[in-house]
């Protein structure tokens, strides 16, 4: 796909932004938000900051032998 950088990048990124959706729906900031709803807003960031961690590990050799 992408270089190692390219993809840490990218899916620190996307996850920056599920933790801010959820930050934000918790201290009620209501424009930062992408839906009106709280709950909404709070699974999808949830979703996104797990998704982002599982696709990162799973899209080539993550891992490194001691």
């Amino acid at each position: 796909m992408f270089s190692f950088a390219t993809d840490y990048f990218i899916l620190v990124l996307v996850s920056s932004i599920g933790v801010i959706q959820i930050g934000a729906s918790a201290g009620r900031l209501t424009g930062l938000l992408i839906f009106k709803s709280p709950r909404v807003v709070r699974t999808l960031g949830v979703v996104v900051v797990v998704a982002a961690f599982v696709w990162f590990f799973s899209t080539g050799e993550r891992n490194i032998n001691d």
